[in-house]
């Protein structure tokens, strides 16, 4: 899948080499509840599963979602709180 632009955004596919990316959306994103490393990783080795970033000056945000059959599942997504597109208040 070739990426796409959308206003200054750059959004593509991710892939095992972007596991450090994702990583740093988790982190910034989501406190106890985030997902590990290892799922992490294999949501983005898994067939199953399609996961993307989005980048502008940087990694702003991904998503993940896991298709079965006809069925598709958003399983996380995250825009990362210290950007333009993240630029709202985290609840406490």
């Amino acid at each position: 899948m070739p990426p796409h632009r959308c206003g200054g955004v750059n959004i593509r596919r991710a892939g095992a080499g972007d596991l450090a990316a994702m990583m740093a959306v988790e982190r910034a994103c989501f406190d106890d509840l985030r997902y590990s490393r290892d799922i992490v990783l294999f949501m983005l080795s898994d067939e199953d599963f399609s996961s993307f970033l989005a980048e502008e000056k940087g990694v702003i945000g991904s998503a993940c979602v896991h298709v079965s059959g006809a069925d598709a599942h958003l399983v996380s997504i995250g825009v990362v709180p210290d950007t333009a597109a993240g630029a709202w208040p985290r609840p406490s």
